[in-house]
């Protein structure tokens, strides 16, 4: 089942519910509409045997839910990524497998009943990176199938489905991994192959669908980039490498200016596992967020980021959390009209029962917790 919670600003449960039924429903994305109406999108599994359906969740303000919503004609449907417009309306990213074999995904604005308002195919057979909106047009970000193999472009439609632009990255062999629009610009964010290396990616286009700069980095050693923040003088790139460190995995930061060229940042860990998981910018500091394995022995830990971003950095910005878990990972982190921060986390006990309660926690900006929440208690 999904589980929700609200909560005031002093975290007090406001109201909390479970939505679901007998099989296994899965959240995917969710945003807010203007007027409070959370809608949450992924897939329901009734049963394995028949396939996924895409499901569809609408929660009033209250908790009140409005409507619970499975369909889907293939055999198997499911919603991923999801944006709003300023008129409420709700954009989708379809996946679906048909009885011939052919994986599909489309762009679609669908009502709050499931129907399709219009659908647009992506000519890919992966699972699109993101999907953005910005000054009233979508944003696509994924890897287009071509003869000679797939590459990374980035489609942008009307709020109508109508295609108004092709952004194509020279690099036929990147891989993107994240999407950016604004003021700057459109860039991608990722990887490519360099020999038997991942090496860092990024190309940001102009507007008008040209390309401002291109970077192919080509190191002798593993690096790339999965997650970008933007702040006053360009962004914060945030991604993994498996050569540099102290350890199996760790986190890169770089520090960069509007045409993503590195200005400062490097390489932060543990002597194990550090992975990114978020990236949140607040008044130009920098907050990411992820998981650690190198902070307590046979667990995975909390790692929490916290600087500015001209800041030389080093393993003593990294703050761990431990816990008694035999896992928990900060998956994304969010700010609310307070400035405070939401955290969703993952988390399965230590005694490996493959249970997954839900956590949220609230922190201010100094990094204090203010409150915890699981399984629908504060804790």
């Amino acid at each position: 089942d999904l589980y929700v919670v609200k909560t005031d600003n002093d975290f007090n449960c406001l109201w909390s519910l479970n939505v679901g039924a007998e099989g296994v429903e899965i959240e995917t994305d969710a945003v807010q509409r203007s007027n409070g109406e959370i809608v949450i999108c992924g897939y329901s599994v009734d049963n394995p045997s028949l396939g996924y359906e895409n499901y569809l969740v609408r929660i009033a303000s209250n908790g009140n839910v409005l409507s619970e919503l499975r369909w889907g004609g293939s055999i198997w449907n499911r919603l991923h990524h999801m944006v709003v417009d300023d008129s409420n309306q709700v954009y989708v990213i379809e996946e679906s497998f048909e009885a011939n074999g052919d994986q599909l995904f489309e762009l679609k604005a669908i009502d709050d009943f499931g129907n399709s308002l219009w659908s647009m195919p992506l000519s890919t057979s992966t699972l699109p990176a993101e999907l953005k909106i910005y000054q009233n047009k979508l944003y696509v970000a994924f890897q287009e199938d071509g003869a000679n193999g797939n590459h990374p472009v980035v489609h942008q439609f009307e709020l109508d489905g109508t295609l108004s632009g092709i952004f194509i990255s020279p690099e036929t062999t990147a891989i993107v991994h994240g999407l950016v629009v604004n003021v700057f610009g459109v860039t991608v964010i990722g990887e490519h192959p360099n020999g038997v290396f991942r090496n860092p990616y990024t190309c940001v286009f102009n507007f008008d669908t040209s390309v401002s700069l291109e970077q192919a980095f080509n190191y002798d050693y593993n690096a790339w980039y999965t997650r970008a923040g933007v702040t006053l003088e360009g962004y914060t790139l945030v991604g993994e490498t498996t050569s540099l460190g102290l350890g199996m995995v760790d986190w890169i930061v770089h520090r960069t200016n509007a045409s993503c060229q590195f200005i400062n940042g490097g390489t932060v860990g543990s002597a194990k596992s550090d992975l990114a998981g978020d990236i949140l910018v607040v008044n130009d500091s920098v907050v990411v967020v992820g998981s650690s394995n190198g902070f307590a022995l046979n667990q995975q830990n909390q790692a929490v980021l916290y600087f500015n971003p001209s800041s030389n950095l080093n393993n003593q910005d990294i703050t761990a959390v431990a816990t008694n878990c035999f896992y928990v990972g900060i998956d994304s982190i969010n700010l609310d009209s307070e400035g405070q921060w939401l955290i969703q986390e993952e988390i399965a006990n230590w005694t490996k029962s493959g249970d997954y309660p839900s956590h949220i926690g609230l922190y201010d900006l100094s990094g204090r917790c203010l409150g915890n929440w699981q399984n629908q208690k504060q804790i």
